[in-house]
């Protein structure tokens, strides 16, 4: 076991951490909507009209902030398909995942859910089949009042008063078809017609993740006489597990080392932000995909399959890596405003499984949970001793070429670092603190596959401040998993505190998440 002093500095106050970083993606995909969240007013599933009532509970219970309704088949996707009585909808084609889309779970559905959940709608309009009509049509449909007729035939559809949805993103991965100068222009079309539709709406246009490109860079510089079409600036950043044929520690460490290819590119993505907006207007970062996709559901453009229909184990170490992911965001919330694990439901990296009646909550489900109680406070400055540790023989890749790379720059011209990291923090720990002082949360990765880690929690001066929980996620294999067998095989834990004047004594167990909050008396 190894030991390692970390001081909190309560009084040095960073920026607010926005409750919008723990948001999640839904996409028309394999079982994510059909399944994860519909199964229609005949199911025997516990429903209402439709919406399968355990998966909203559990997302109550995380209290997501956003949920994002797109991805690659939002570009194929016709709003209208999507409204009016469900036995008269159209069946359509899913062009870019394969099979047939029901069209049953539409806009209203969708709004509906999110307001059962409490959460902020984000629609994607379509760009790349679509047109600008149909997305004023879209906005016009979600937002008018009487006299639209717009807002006449959401009435019909049973919903009588405006939705009011704030967030409007721009396509989706458009740098596969468009240059930047290109994808800009499609920009100025469509967000200029947006912009006056909606002048409060929040208006999200697609970057790049790669940070061997200048994609950025000439987006920006092309929108640069016209920043009012864009508030934030979207990422997808995913991490690529090497095979599970034969896995290995260093393997494992790969995984949540990406963590620190996403934070390079936030920030080389906010230095591109910078150089055209300083001075004139803030535009964020919304992290809009992000999560593990495992070697074994990878695909290939055109598509031609989708193997396991993009359903994957979700294994603790895909956990440990949103947690820190979601550390990164933590860490620069002056940057990210907004994040969506990708996809939530059934496939890829998902918080939650559904199979018929049955759902169990995966570790990323808990880390989420866990986490959760940073959303809103201000983070506070942290220093550690922990230092660092290496790993493998070097120059492992944990990240393997984006879609982006299809439209700007290739794998030759990127940066010899990018996709390789062989170096991770002993200890990985964000603290925040209430706006009131009276709560403190401390979280702490503990990457080590082959120790604990004592940790001391220093806070000087303490002001009255006492624990009242810890628990932690982890100490098992990291290739473990719930199952339907073992649902509860990985949970949060409560653990034990050494209380000393002003210092706290705990032990992270090997390869675990560890949240502890303290409050001042009377809170």
């Amino acid at each position: 076991m190894s030991t390692y002093m970390v001081t909190l500095l309560a009084d040095d106050l960073g920026p607010r951490i926005p409750a919008k970083i723990f948001g999640h993606l839904l996409e028309f995909i394999g079982r994510c909507v059909y399944d994860g969240v519909w199964v229609g007013e005949d199911s025997a599933v516990p429903n209402d009209d439709g919406l399968r009532l355990d998966t909203i509970e559990a997302f109550r219970q995380l209290q997501v902030p956003a949920v994002r309704l797109g991805g690659g088949f939002g570009e194929y996707y016709h709003w209208r398909e999507g409204i009016g009585p469900r036995n008269q909808r159209r069946t359509t084609r899913n062009l870019f995942w394969g099979g047939y889309e029901s069209n049953h779970f539409g806009t209203d559905e969708f709004l509906r859910w999110c307001a059962a959940i409490g959460a902020e709608p984000i629609l994607q309009v379509n760009v790349a089949t679509g047109s600008r009509q149909e997305a004023l049509d879209w906005m016009e449909y979600c937002n008018a009042s009487a006299p639209s007729e717009l807002a006449a035939e959401r009435s019909r559809n049973g919903h009588s008063e405006p939705y009011g949805v704030k967030y409007w993103q721009i396509g989706n991965e458009n740098l596969i078809l468009h240059t930047p100068e290109e994808y800009g222009r499609e920009v100025r079309r469509f967000g200029t017609y947006m912009r006056q539709a909606e002048p409060d709406a929040k208006l999200i246009v697609r970057g790049t993740w790669n940070i061997a490109t200048d994609f950025n860079q000439r987006l920006m510089e092309y929108l640069g006489d016209q920043l009012y079409l864009i508030d934030l600036l979207s990422l997808h950043c995913y991490t690529y597990p090497p095979p599970l044929s034969s896995p290995g520690e260093s393997d494992t460490y790969q995984v949540v080392a990406g963590a620190e290819l996403l934070e390079r590119q936030v920030l080389r993505a906010a230095a591109a932000i910078h150089l055209y907006t300083a001075g004139k207007k803030q535009v964020g970062i919304i992290v809009d995909e992000y999560g593990t996709h495992h070697h074994e559901v990878a695909f290939g453009f055109p598509i031609r399959e989708l193997p396991n229909r993009m359903e994957q184990p979700s294994f603790l170490r895909d956990a440990i890596l949103v947690a820190r992911v979601l550390h990164v965001f933590m860490r620069h919330a002056d940057l990210v405003w907004m994040a969506n694990l990708s996809t939530s439901i059934n496939v890829l990296h998902t918080a939650l499984k559904t199979a018929g009646p049955h759902l169990i909550r995966t570790p990323t489900y808990y880390v989420l949970d866990m986490l959760k109680e940073h959303a809103n406070a201000n983070s506070i400055r942290v220093i550690s001793d922990a230092g660092t540790f290496k790993f493998g023989k070097g120059n492992e890749a944990h990240s393997l070429a984006d879609p982006d790379l299809y439209s700007s720059g290739s794998p030759a011209d990127a940066d010899p670092d990018n996709g390789s990291q062989n170096a991770l923090p002993n200890l990985d720990v964000v603290a925040s603190a209430t706006p009131d002082r009276r709560q403190i949360v401390v979280s702490i990765v503990n990457p080590r596959l082959d120790r604990a880690a004592e940790t001391r929690l220093r806070l000087p001066g303490n002001a009255g401040y006492k624990p009242i929980s810890a628990t932690t996620l982890g100490g098992a294999d990291p290739l473990h998993q719930n199952d339907f067998e073992q649902p509860h095989r990985i949970s949060p834990q409560p653990i034990e505190i050494s209380a000393g004047r002003d210092e706290w004594t705990l032990t992270c167990a090997p390869f675990s998440l560890t949240v502890l909050k303290l409050a001042r008396a009377g809170s």
